[in-house]
């Protein structure tokens, strides 16, 4: 728009004769200006298209082919597990493996375990059942956040070289996505392989939690079935079994038990990748909380589910990931490989799976903040903000010549304000006031006879000669004239106009009646 505004002013000024447009130094700076403003629009353009364009797409994309050993070592953070190994060392990196467009930050659940041995989590139910009909996902009857008024929308991209874990806010309710998904029973559900670039979208469902809500629910009943599966005593050792009630004594409340047990391990055990691992033949959470007192998220995670359990209360252990951190500029969630985590959820009455992250309450062993993510934004983004001041820079030197050539075109064209001009409109000014208006034919000097009548001062009628005289004769009014023709308005201005005298044969207004 800037570029074909000037242009056209350019050829506008020619066709007028504009001396200076016409010259060869005014049509180089234009030359100059356009070259200047389009290489930086192009470079802008460059800039900014890849961070705009992903909003363009559709809600789905089959991505490249997926692929089973990525380069980026992705892979397995995103690939479907029967078990979870609790002896085996997270391997964490900062690579993207996807992206989120949501309105709001949330845990993204992939896969959720209900069977522990004390050295692995597994499935009570590997079976799997196809998705409904138009990607529509099958409540399970414990699932009762999928019920929930709450809806979140959330668009996926993934970065991985491979997927199959469809990665979504709980509950999903409705999957929209080219491939075939599978689901299981406890909720998990899982596509046939996605690749680089592959999109899709979900929609999720979720009950509205509070401590006073999840306090007033724990009168409700907990179905037999719920129990049978998520509560019965665990696989542990007998110091466990032990320690567990003593951790929620005096707590009143399922919730107020688990928050004791996050209290009671966020002030003895600390997060740490670097912690020991459990000797073969022991009982990972015996040695995390005993011997160890350092772990990563899924020893945390499967020490909370142990001691609920211990203490008859279900629940589950949960991998995902956690939000990421906010692209300011695309609003996407950037979720990394190092962000793969594991937490606990615990079923409530009235309300179905609620999760608890105890890693939160955990302190790190030893390890420093990194920096805030102010800083740490800016230093991801500091190529894309320089080229981007670097390229406004190149545009504030042509932009600014170019209004300054505007301003003075218009100052070029735009007439001159003189005496003559501002008494002519005093004098206008007066007639309305006078309710003497001035006909669009009307000199000066006529609208000043009939103003000088109604406002019964004959002076007036000079003040519009010498006005015409100035705008027209070819020797204007001296300084003392115009002084004199100034004077004459300010003292017109200056006096009230009488109200209409009412009667037969009534005056003119100013006039003298006899």
């Amino acid at each position: 728009l800037v570029l074909s505004h000037q242009m056209t002013a350019e050829r506008v000024d020619a066709l007028g004769g504009s001396e200076r447009s016409a010259s060869p130094r005014g049509a180089g700076s234009t030359a100059r200006t356009v070259a200047v403003i389009a290489g930086a629009a192009v470079l802008v353009v460059l800039l900014l298209g890849p961070l705009l364009l992903p909003h363009l797409g559709s809600a789905t994309r089959p991505g490249r082919g997926a692929s089973s050993r990525g380069d980026d070592g992705s892979g397995t953070s995103l690939r479907a597990t029967d078990s979870l190994d609790m002896t085996t060392r997270p391997d964490l990196d900062d690579t993207v493996v996807f992206t989120v467009e949501s309105d709001r930050a949330t845990f993204w659940r992939g896969e959720t375990f209900d069977l522990w041995d004390g050295r692995r989590w597994t499935r009570s139910a590997p079976e799997v059942d196809m998705l409904g009909s138009g990607g529509t996902v099958r409540v399970g009857d414990d699932d009762l956040a999928a019920r929930g008024d709450d809806v979140l929308e959330q668009r996926i991209t993934i970065e991985a070289d491979y997927a199959d874990v469809v990665y979504a806010a709980p509950s999903a309710v409705r999957v929209d996505i080219d491939r075939p998904v599978a689901q299981r029973p406890d909720g998990t559900l899982v596509s046939a392989a996605l690749g680089q670039g592959a999109t899709y979208t979900v929609t999720s469902r979720r009950v509205p939690l509070s401590a006073d809500r999840l306090r007033a629910v724990d009168g409700g009943e907990t179905p037999d079935a719920i129990l049978a599966q998520y509560a019965q005593p665990p696989v542990t050792t007998d110091r466990v079994r032990s320690l567990a009630p003593t951790i929620v004594e005096g707590a009143d409340t399922r919730f107020d038990q688990i928050e004791a047990i996050q209290r009671w391990m966020g002030q003895r055990v600390e997060y740490s990748l670097d912690a020991p691992l459990a000797p073969e033949g022991v009982d990972v959470v015996d040695h995390f909380l005993f011997d160890a007192e350092q772990g990563w998220c899924e020893q945390i995670a499967s020490s909370l589910v142990v001691l609920a359990r211990a203490n008859a209360i279900p629940a589950r252990l949960v991998t995902g990931f956690v939000p990421g951190e906010r692209d300011t500029v695309t609003g996407r969630w950037i979720v990394r490989a190092k962000q793969a985590h594991a937490w606990a959820e615990v079923w409530f009455p009235e309300v179905g799976w609620v999760p608890f992250d105890p890693t939160a309450d955990v302190p790190l062993a030893g390890q420093e903040s990194t920096g805030t993510p102010l800083l740490t934004w800016l230093l991801e983004h500091l190529v894309v903000i320089v080229l981007v001041v670097v390229a406004v820079a190149l545009l504030v030197g042509p932009v600014r010549s170019w209004v300054r050539r505007r301003r003075g075109r218009a100052k070029a064209v735009a007439p001159e304000v003189t005496w003559a001009t501002l008494a002519d409109r005093r004098l206008a000014a007066e007639g309305e006031r006078w309710a003497q208006p001035r006909a669009p034919s009307q000199t000066a000097a006529a609208h000043a006879a009939t103003l000088a009548l109604v406002a019964g001062d004959p002076r007036v009628v000079e003040v519009g000669r010498r006005i015409d005289d100035a705008l027209y004769a070819p020797s204007p009014p001296t300084s003392d004239e115009q002084a004199e023709v100034d004077a004459v308005l300010a003292e017109l201005a200056a006096r009230p106009v009488p109200e209409p005298v009412a009667g037969d044969g009534a005056a003119p207004v100013g006039s003298s009646a006899t």
